[in-house]
């Protein structure tokens, strides 16, 4: 559905239904980021925060470089699979609203 809206013209950036929202995020090199949430009171400018600071938080970890010139997509995995500790736990302190915490 996301890459059918690119090529007519126009930009999805939401989808919901009954009891999920997805949302998506294309960074200007093209990677595109999905979030799946089941928490449909949440503004879509808070999910769309998230979606930047999970990927900032993949540039810290990966590298710049890595992640958005990456030639070997298992290559690349193999860097997420490394980091997926540090990726969840900052999920689960900004789905609380308390990023504070995850660096101490």
């Amino acid at each position: 559905v996301f890459l059918s809206s690119a090529k007519n013209g126009f930009t999805l950036r939401s989808l919901r239904c009954q009891d999920a929202r997805v949302v998506f995020r294309e960074f200007d090199d093209g990677l595109l980021l999905v979030l799946v949430t089941s928490i449909l009171s949440e503004e879509l400018v808070e999910l769309e925060r998230r979606l930047e600071q999970f990927h900032d938080a993949m540039v810290l970890l990966i590298g710049e470089t890595e992640l958005h010139e990456c030639k070997h997509v298992e290559q690349l995995k193999r860097h997420l699979r490394t980091t997926s500790t540090f990726l969840d736990t900052m999920l689960q302190f900004l789905s609380q609203g308390d990023m504070g915490t995850v660096a101490g």
